[in-house]
């Protein structure tokens, strides 16, 4: 292994503690005061190169923790707690680092908490664009029978969580307000257009889209009502009918 500068620092201490051979700091110096004083210098400033050393990496290994981890973390945390939840000494400890780690990816908790919101809001913005897409041989009515699939069938725990948790924070936050109503704007516009495609007029489907998203969420915040499978799935299937129905629009 290559020897660093510290390591050599050290080994001339050591000889010259012991007084060594012709190489030994202590032969090359002599006893003299001004030896000792020069021989006390050096080797406080090997320990310190090597305080140095080892702090750099430890400062490395935190700037290493990704951005990505830290706002992971957080989002758990928001999803447990709500964003008065997110502090920034918590998240260390999450990630098992120094709070000081933090202040390589972000300014303050202001930074961070900006940042949430404008991951949640592209994301969810994106993830209905691609939903709404049809897949092969699919209907409008189809993939609104697929996206109440995907929200109800298989709910994501964590994403409704965060989702809930994000609303919570928009009730008093401007900023986190304007993120939902961003969210809110995109998935009524992604949505509308389908119910238009099986007969309703525009105001129509603006109102039977914001029916769907309203079903969606108020059923994920509702206790089961049936402890019965097959009476759940027919109370599920009249539900979607009444929401699909072309009966009624004009």
């Amino acid at each position: 292994m290559r020897e660093t500068v510290a390591d050599a620092l050290d080994k001339i201490g050591a000889s010259g503690r012991e007084g060594g051979g012709r190489g030994g700091l202590g032969h090359r110096l002599g006893s003299s005061a001004a030896a000792e004083e020069l021989y006390a210098s050096v080797w406080n400033g090997a320990r310190a190169v090597k305080a140095r050393r080892e702090s750099g990496d430890g400062l490395l290994r935190e700037a290493k923790t990704q951005r990505n981890a830290w706002l992971e973390a957080a989002f758990a945390m928001l999803a447990e707690g709500g964003v008065d939840h997110v502090r920034v000494e918590p998240l260390a400890r999450r990630l098992r680092v120094t709070k000081g780690g933090f202040y390589w990816h972000f300014k303050d908790r202001a930074e961070l908490l900006a940042t949430m919101l404008g991951h949640w809001r592209d994301g969810r913005v994106a993830v209905i664009a691609r939903h709404v897409m049809p897949e092969a041989g699919e209907d409008a009515e189809a993939v609104l029978r697929r996206l109440l699939a995907r929200y109800l069938d298989h709910p994501n725990p964590r994403g409704v969580a965060i989702e809930m948790a994000v609303r919570d924070w928009a009730r008093h936050d401007a900023t986190a307000a304007a993120a939902v109503a961003e969210v809110d704007r995109a998935r009524l516009a992604h949505v509308a257009p389908l119910f238009e495609a099986l007969g309703a007029t525009a105001g129509e489907a603006r109102a039977r889209a914001r029916l769907f998203y309203a079903y969606v969420f108020g059923q994920n915040l509702l206790t089961p009502g049936h402890d019965d499978p097959a009476e759940a799935a027919r109370v599920s299937e009249r539900i979607t009918t009444i929401l699909l129905g072309r009966r009624g629009m004009a």
